[in-house]
């Protein structure tokens, strides 16, 4: 008998649903939420067979993310030679823990209504601050490492969301050696209702990354590789909030001379690269930077190098910029988008020489940065190249500093500190530049 598969194949995307439930009335708390793509559970085609009307819900605890898995099906293909229908209960054990299986959910919501030791999310507050969208609630950051039996416990809970969310991401290996643990750093970002009550919102995870100095072993950077809010709370600045939180956390410990993001997407790095923009600009002798002094910088850098090569006991003069990236602990590459964004800002396009000199000052650091593959083409091509790049990268930060303007005003607008978040997502999605 021939099998028709297309009346079997379900939409994995459509079929997953996921719910917060609160701990403290049984209730959702939210309307049920789809996955971003379910291709590391279900594959490329993110397509399940063998069902009709499948129906996969997966609760969430609101505070701990004590999850719990329901799959049901209004008919299930009968096997035939060897097609038969997809084991999802089984493709779902690799990502959540056998608990959630163990479970239906009256008996979930039993569970969770009956706790009666009040909940604390794990590791040390960091931060608090109220609610942008609920000024009735607070919003808190704690910090703590994969090396805490709690911590492991929550993302053990709720790692499935890394696979949901962010594409590419694979979930962390929490049964690793402790001083690999240890590495590991996890920000937890709550709310707490006015009736104490805490709700999961999202989480983020960094880990220790190598750093040379010659004088110093214990300096060394940090790398941020997951961030993550969760869909019922987009759309409220919390994503540049927790950022900018973890980051002034960063600043200020001295043994952390660079904070670097591990393969951010585009996405991410349009929320980066507004944020961090708006904090430098807080520093004036950023915010006081020209073209001519930016120039008259890097020729300073130039010079002393040349200096130091000459002679090893010179004394370089400070270099502006060198000390602006370092005092904010930038890598050179975003410091460089983050200079390149505010000179064009602040330049008018109709003083032709200024305009010029602003190109010629981007594509050389374009072409120093890519220099490997810039001299394997001919000197017309070359040209050509850098000036597409360079075309490419202006219509970005003018994309950039328009969404950065809109920001702007609704910070100015909001007197309690709340804000919207910018929609970077889907221009960036109908118009991309490779950047360089």
């Amino acid at each position: 008998m021939a099998v028709n598969i297309e009346d079997w194949t379900i939409d994995a995307n459509e079929a997953v649903t996921l719910s917060i439930y609160s701990p403290k009335t049984g209730k959702e708390l939210t309307s049920p939420f789809h996955p971003t793509w379910t291709y590391p559970i279900f594959g490329e085609e993110q397509t399940i067979f063998g069902y009709k009307d499948l129906k996969i819900r997966i609760l969430f605890a609101a505070d701990d993310m004590k999850p719990c898995v329901e799959v049901t099906w209004a008919e299930r293909f009968k096997k035939v030679g060897d097609v038969e229908a997809e084991d999802v209960k089984k493709l779902l054990e690799e990502f959540l823990p056998a608990e959630a299986f163990s479970i239906d959910p009256p008996a979930f919501l039993r569970c969770i209504t009956s706790r009666t030791e009040p909940f604390t999310p794990p590791g040390t507050l960091t931060t608090s601050f109220p609610h942008p969208s609920e000024p009735s609630s607070t919003i808190t950051i704690h910090r703590s490492t994969l090396s805490d039996p709690r911590t492991r416990a929550l993302l053990t809970n709720m790692q499935i969301l890394v696979s949901l969310y962010i594409e590419g991401a694979t979930p962390l290996d929490l049964d690793d050696e402790d001083w690999v643990l240890s590495r590991w750093e996890v920000f937890t970002l709550y709310s707490i209702s006015p009736e104490k009550e805490h709700t999961f919102l999202g989480y983020c995870t960094l880990y220790r990354h190598y750093f040379f100095h010659p004088s110093d072993s214990n300096l060394g950077r940090i790398r941020l590789s997951q961030i993550l809010v969760l869909p019922p709370w987009h759309n409220q600045g919390l994503g540049r909030l927790f950022y900018n939180e973890i980051v002034k956390y960063y600043l200020n410990i001295p043994e952390v001379v660079e904070l670097t993001v591990e393969d951010p997407s585009e996405v991410f790095d349009d929320m980066r690269t507004i944020a961090d923009l708006a904090r430098v600009r807080r520093d004036p002798e950023f915010a006081n930077l020209t073209l001519d002094k930016a120039l008259s910088s890097l020729s300073t850098k130039s010079k002393s190098k040349s200096a130091s090569s000459a002679s090893s006991s010179s004394s370089s003069p400070p270099n502006l910029l060198e000390t602006i990236r370092k005092r904010h602990k930038l890598p050179p590459r975003p410091f460089s988008r983050l200079l390149e964004l505010h000179l064009l800002s602040t330049l008018d396009k109709k003083q032709k020489r200024a305009y010029k000199q602003y190109r010629l000052f981007v594509k050389k650091r374009v072409y120093k940065q890519n220099s490997d593959v810039l001299m394997q083409l001919d000197k017309g091509e070359r040209r050509e190249k850098l000036e597409t790049t360079y075309q490419g990268l202006e219509e970005d930060y003018e994309r950039l500093l328009k969404h950065g303007k809109t920001r702007k005003v609704e910070d100015d607008e909001e007197k309690e500190g709340s804000e919207e978040s910018v929609d970077v997502e889907e221009e960036g999605r109908r118009k991309r530049v490779r950047r360089e």
